[in-house]
């Protein structure tokens, strides 16, 4: 698994966006936004159509997605998409 560094420009560059935001709803309800966490099938479905939705309130909606294409992030949701919709 790769791992994230501070030195990683792709990751700086989106951390430097949510704090010029003033920050992003998804700060407020983190485990939402990993939903394979979650063991039950139903709650991990619900999990990931809320979260999607909360995203698109998202100041930096296209850089989160951006960022998770090239950063191949194969978990959580991020840019309104789940690992499912970034193949």
């Amino acid at each position: 698994m790769a791992h994230r560094h501070l030195s990683d420009t792709r990751h700086f560059k989106l951390l430097k966006r949510v704090h010029e935001a003033g920050g992003v709803p998804c700060q407020k309800y983190p485990d939402l936004f990993f939903p394979e966490d979650v063991p039950e099938p139903e709650l991990r479905a619900a999990y990931t159509k809320t979260a999607k939705a909360i995203c698109q309130s998202c100041p930096i909606l296209e850089a989160c997605f951006t960022y998770a294409m090239e950063r191949g992030e194969r978990f959580g949701i991020w840019g309104g998409t789940s690992p499912a919709d970034r193949i």
